[in-house]
């Protein structure tokens, strides 16, 4: 198998995501070269209220970068953390690696035993495809929380497991 050439090094910082009450995330403030802050608002549920950075440098396929929020819920913060490697394989299939860590400064996952920890991994591999017009991917992601963890972290026990995404997009 042959992989193709990947692009040439690039840089950028990008400005800050958003999320709104569903974890839905959003990004703004693109702008290659600059470093952007932007503060994000819930009319009426200010305790969502936070700003995030977010760096990434990609060269050859391999990608290094990072999301930092320092205001989480007043007094906390997060640094997300990942490397990837993206290629095209044959038959311009595309691949995506992915894995990361989340990093809060205190500890907020809290297990079955009564531990507590504050970081825990995520991973990623996405194939994907353009046909007819349409970007078309299937993705396996998982994390290494518990049943436990998961649910004093998301609210729900069963969304922190191996799961596969099918997805479909269109760029305008």
């Amino acid at each position: 198998m042959r992989l193709h050439a990947p692009p040439p090094a690039l840089a950028r910082v990008w400005g800050a995501f958003s999320h709104d009450r569903r974890g839905a995330r959003r990004r703004h403030c693109v702008e290659r070269g600059h470093r952007h802050s932007h503060h994000h608002r819930y009319p009426r549920h200010s305790a969502f209220n936070y700003t995030e950075y977010h760096a990434e440098l990609n060269a050859y396929g391999a990608i290094l970068g990072a999301n930092y929020a320092d205001d989480l819920g007043g007094d906390q913060s997060r640094l997300y953390s990942y490397l990837g490697y993206g290629a095209t394989l044959p038959h311009e299939i595309g691949l995506d690696l992915r894995y990361g860590q989340v990093d809060y400064k205190d500890p907020l996952l809290f297990s079955a035993s009564g531990g507590t920890r504050d970081s825990y991994h995520e991973w990623e591999v996405r194939l994907s495809k353009e046909i007819v017009g349409l970007n078309w991917s299937l993705s396996y992601i998982d994390t290494d929380l518990s049943a436990a963890e998961c649910a004093s972290y998301m609210g729900f026990d069963d969304v922190c497991s191996a799961t596969l995404v099918a997805g479909v997009s269109k760029a305008f």
